[in-house]
Order: structure tokens, then sequence, then C-alpha cells
């Protein structure tokens, strides 16, 4: 990897999925979907199945040293040496080890990684080289890529990157194409978008065309490692396009081999020795990935619109998280930092205002069930005043006509005052 090293990263949540009824006659082989979808591997906590292999993982891990070791058990005779099948699995083996170390598997677990083979993309007639991986955290995908210019065959670096025109989460591909394909494939689609695309065609088929995506929530993610970076305040400001932040920029890693100062939608990683710039990176990786999580599960709960019971219990399991006890200090720090974060107070403050909205909601509709039954029950005493009319003129002479006048006039006041304090009511709310 270069000294410096730029990944984009995004995250996504299906927020509709819709279950179609198809009868396939034949399904076919994971490893076939593997090679369709242009997936050199998928990995669970304990396997992984590529085009030429599967294996069985066994991951032990080892909190005093901090380090994780990996034993395969291969399930065919693909005649590979462990050397190779590490080599593989890299970015798999390299994120589930900062996931023991960073995050509480009580709060996230790691369901799914995916590593996807290399391709070419044209943004505004320049071509790049995309080399991509995804994962699945808590039923969130997390996609993570990085550019190489293909002409002049280096990553991007820090000055490459920038708001909005810079932003290659946000820019639209003019053209793709995979390693193999024949011919480059016309589009109008981000990157990020065309990788999560792809892999939730693969999910779609995967799981015989029953359950297709129709919709989901996002958000967006620059992460930038250098060492050249002499003002890391003005430099994120000029990353995100802003005079200043709208969060406070501080280093909060515990550890003296980096500084990582994340902010909403960046972060930034420097003061690195260049050799352990892979541990680094993927430490950022899950905090980052944290990040996104929390602010994406924020906000599609602030827009969820269903039960108040469903909308509190998504409210308190996010307080819930801040307080975490299986992790270590940085991790911790990042979670106080996202607390303490402007957008996270300002959904935290809409989170509270509809929740209440919700309760005032539910209270308006009681009353007016309420009020229904009540106007039920007077007509129903209506209904009863009446019949015992023909008693009172039998035992008492009082004439059916006078009492049904009294009985009319007396609730009609009663008619009226329903019907001012419905008005009232309404006016209210």
């Amino acid at each position: 990897m270069s000294q410096d090293t730029v990944l984009f990263m995004s995250a996504y949540k299906a927020a509709d999925i819709k279950k179609h009824w198809h009868l396939s006659l034949r399904k076919p082989t994971l490893q076939c979907l593997l090679s369709k979808y242009h997936l050199q591997y998928i990995a669970t906590d304990m396997n992984a199945v590529s085009e030429s292999g599967k294996w069985k993982i066994c991951t032990s891990y080892d909190y005093v040293r901090q380090c994780t070791s990996f034993h395969f058990e291969s399930q065919e005779n693909q005649g590979k040496s462990q050397t190779e099948e590490t080599i593989q699995l890299g970015f798999y083996l390299n994120l589930k080890h900062a996931f023991s170390l960073l995050a509480d598997s009580s709060y996230f677990h790691l369901e799914y990684t995916f590593w996807l083979k290399p391709f070419w993309a044209w943004i505004d007639n320049v071509q790049y080289q995309v080399d991509a991986g995804a994962f699945v955290m808590n039923n969130i995908l997390i996609v993570v890529f990085e550019l190489i210019n293909f002409e002049s065959q280096k990553p991007l670096n820090k000055d490459d990157v920038g708001a909005k025109i810079k932003n290659y989460n946000l820019l639209s591909a003019d053209k793709y194409q995979f390693f193999g394909d024949e011919e480059a494939n016309k589009t109008t689609t981000r990157i990020p978008d065309l990788i999560q695309r792809n892999i939730a065609d693969f999910f779609w088929e995967l799981t015989g065309q029953r359950y297709k995506i129709d919709s989901y929530g996002y958000i967006h993610d620059i992460v930038v490692c250098s060492n050249d970076i002499d003002n890391v305040p003005n430099y994120i400001c000029r990353l995100i396009g802003v005079k200043q932040p709208v969060s406070t920029i501080a280093d909060i890693s515990t550890v003296d081999t980096y500084e990582y100062y994340p902010q909403d939608g960046v972060s930034v990683t420097t003061g690195y020795e260049v050799e352990n710039i892979k541990m680094i990176i993927y430490s950022v990786m899950v905090l980052e990935a944290i990040k996104l999580y929390i602010y994406l599960f924020q906000v599609e709960n602030l827009e969820y619109e269903g039960n108040l019971r469903r909308l509190v219990q998504n409210h308190l399991y996010l307080q819930n998280l801040f307080c975490s006890p299986n992790v270590p200090i940085q991790t911790s720090n990042l979670l106080k930092y996202v607390r303490d974060s402007e957008p996270y107070r300002m959904h935290e403050e809409g989170m509270q205002i509809k929740i209440t909205y919700i309760k005032e909601k539910n209270e308006q509709e009681k009353n007016k069930n309420a009020m229904i039954l009540n106007v039920l029950l007077y007509f129903a005493s209506f209904l009863g005043a009446i019949a015992t009319l023909e008693p009172l003129e039998k035992y008492l002479g009082l004439p059916f006509c006078v009492g049904l006048g009294i009985v009319v006039l007396i609730f009609s006041f009663g008619l009226i005052w329903l019907g001012k304090a419905y008005l009232t009511h309404k006016k209210e709310f």
C-alpha cells in the first residue's frame, strides 16, 4: 500500500423487502453465484467459500497478546497451502481480527464478509481500478473500496479527494467493467451503489429470487490515512467543504502507533509508521463501521412510522449501546464522540419530539375512541329513556308526548355539549 491510503465507505440498511413467490426448479450452486456476481469469496464466522474451494475456519483469540490464530480445514481437495488460503482471505482475516479487538460481540456481530473481483470504472472519462470488499454487520451492509488511477497506476491520495466533485462516493460512473468481461457496461450509478446492488442481487438469487430489496437507507464516509497532513482541522474542513467543523475535532486514539480523528462523514488517521498501515487501516475500518452503523440506525429509527413500542425499544437499544462494557477505551472514546456529535444530538432531539408526538397522537386516538363509545352509550341511554315513557304514562299519568319532549330536550342539550367539546378538541390539535 502507498503511504497515503484513501478508502470510501458506505453503509446500507434495507428499508423495504418485497417477497416474491417464485418457483425455481433448478437452484444454482453457491460457487456458481459467486462467479456470476464477480465475488471472490463469501465468509461467515466459521466457513468460507470461493469459486475454487470451501474451508472450515477455526478461530482462537489471545486477548492478552491481542493476536488471533486461524486454522483452515479444507472441505475439498484443492491442493492449496495454508499460506495461499491466508492470502486469498486476507480481507476477511484482518477484519475479523480487528473486530475481536475493538467491537463488543454482544452488540456488533460480523455476519458475512465479501471480497469482489477488481473492476474498472470510468468517471468523467478517467479510468480507475476499483478494489472493493464488503461485510454485513447487524444486518447493515458496509461497502469499502479503494480507487487506483489506471493511467498513473497509483491509488488516490489525500489531495485527490474532497467535497462534492472530489467525493467518489457521490460521483456517478459512466461505465464499468469487471476483469474478464468482454465489454464495459454503461451506467449512471455510483460506485458504492454498484457494489451494493451486486451483493443484493447475489442474495436475491441465493434465496431463490424470493426476497428483493425494494428500498434502503444509506450513509457515506471517507477515510484518509496520511502522514503528510500538517494541520488536521484545516484538512478536515477542506475535505468536507466547510469553514468550520460541525463537531469537535480531536484525536481519540489511545495508542502511540497512530492518531485517529473521526468527524461526521469523514475521518483522518495520521502519525503512524508505514509498516503498520495494514493493522491501522482495519482498526479504523471497524471504528468507522461502528460510527456509520449508529448514525444510520438513528436516522432509520427517526424515519420509522410504526408503533410506539418498537420506536422506544430501538431508542433504548441505541442508548444502551453507549454503555457497552466490553470494549477497549478507544472504541469507548468513539462512542462518546458519536453521542456528543452535533448530528447525533440533532437526531436525538428529533427522536424525543417524535416520541412525544406519537404518544400524543395515541392519546388522541384513545380520546376519539372514548368519545365514540360515549356517544353510543348516550344514544343507548336515549332509547332506554324513551322505553320508560310508557310505564310513566300508565302509572303516573304523564302524557307520552310531554315526556318525549322533555327527554328530547335534555338529550339535545347533551348533544350540543358533545359537539362543542369535539370542536374544541379538534382546534387544539
